[in-house]
C-alpha cells in the first residue's frame, strides 16, 4: 500500500492562454483507506491577455483553485491497482510540443518519481481525480448527458450518469412512466464520452424546448437538445461516429 502520491501535470509549453495551466494532486493514504487530497490548479500566462477572449473560450478571469479534504476509498483502491501495472519510472523530459507529467510515489521502505512507463493512464486518471475533486468540493454536479428516442409519439428516455467521486456509472432508462436505472462498468465511461463527443455539434441547428417530433435528440449541458443528422453531424473524415452514438439510445 502507498503512503502517499504526489501527481504534477502542465500543459505543454505551446499550448496558449487562456488554456495553459498546471495543477498538483497530493494525495496521502488514511487508516480508513479514504483518501486526504491537497489540490492547486493554476492558469498561466494570462497577464495581459483579454478578459473578453477568456470569456469567450468559457473561463472566467480567476479560475484558479486550491481545495483540501478527503476522497472515498474507491479512489485508494484505483490507485493502488495503477501501481500495480506501472513497471517503472523514467527521469522526466521537458518538450514544447508534450504536457508534463510527474509521479511520485512514497512506500514504505520505497519511493520512485518520475515519468511512468504507463503515462497515459497517469494522465486519464489526473482528469478523473479533478473531476472528483470538483464534484467532492461541489464546484461541479456529476456529468450527466441526456438522450430522447421519439418514435411514433412514444418517447424513451436514456440519461448517462457518472459520479466521479464514488466512481459510478449509471445508465437510466424511462419508458411508459417506469425508470430502469442499470449499473454501468467504470471503464465504459471513457469510450462514451468519446462516442458522445466526437461528432460535431452544430449550436445554430439546436432547439431550447424538448422535442416533440419523431427523432433522436442529445440534451448537452447547455440545456439545448441536438437532433442526430440534423444538428449533431459527422467530423470530417468520414467516420462512422453516429453510428457508435445511435447504438447508445435505448
Amino acid at each position: 500500500m502507498f503512503s502517499s502520491i504526489t501527481i504534477k501535470f502542465q500543459t505543454a509549453p505551446a499550448t496558449p492562454p487562456p488554456f495553459s495551466h498546471f495543477y498538483t494532486i497530493g494525495l496521502q493514504a488514511s487508516a480508513n483507506n479514504t483518501l486526504k487530497v491537497s489540490f492547486e490548479l493554476v492558469y498561466t500566462d494570462r497577464v495581459g491577455f483579454d478578459p473578453d477572449e477568456i470569456e469567450a473560450e468559457g473561463f472566467s478571469q480567476n479560475d484558479d483553485y486550491a481545495w483540501a479534504g478527503q476522497l472515498s476509498n474507491v479512489w485508494a483502491a484505483e490507485l493502488e491497482r495503477l501501481l500495480g501495472v506501472t513497471k517503472s519510472f523514467a527521469p522526466v523530459e521537458e518538450k514544447d510540443a508534450e504536457d508534463y507529467l510527474e509521479v511520485e510515489v512514497v512506500a514504505p521502505n520505497t519511493a520512485q518519481a518520475g515519468l511512468p512507463n504507463n503515462a497515459a493512464a497517469w494522465q486519464y486518471v489526473g482528469q478523473e481525480l479533478v473531476q472528483a475533486i470538483y464534484e467532492t468540493a461541489g464546484r461541479e454536479r456529476p456529468f450527466e448527458i441526456a438522450l430522447l428516442r421519439i418514435s411514433d409519439g412514444r418517447r424513451v428516455s436514456t440519461k448517462y450518469v457518472a459520479a466521479f467521486a464514488s466512481r459510478q456509472f449509471t445508465k437510466i432508462t424511462t419508458a411508459n412512466a417506469k425508470t430502469l436505472p442499470e449499473k454501468q462498468p467504470w471503464e465504459a465511461l471513457e469510450s462514451a464520452m468519446k462516442t458522445i463527443y466526437t461528432p460535431d455539434y452544430i449550436t445554430e441547428e439546436a432547439i431550447e424546448k424538448p422535442p416533440v417530433r419523431d427523432g433522436l435528440y442529445v440534451q448537452q449541458p447547455d440545456g439545448l437538445w441536438y437532433e442526430l443528422r440534423v444538428a449533431v453531424v459527422e467530423p470530417p473524415g468520414g467516420s462512422n461516429t453516429l453510428g457508435a452514438l445511435q447504438k447508445m439510445f435505448a
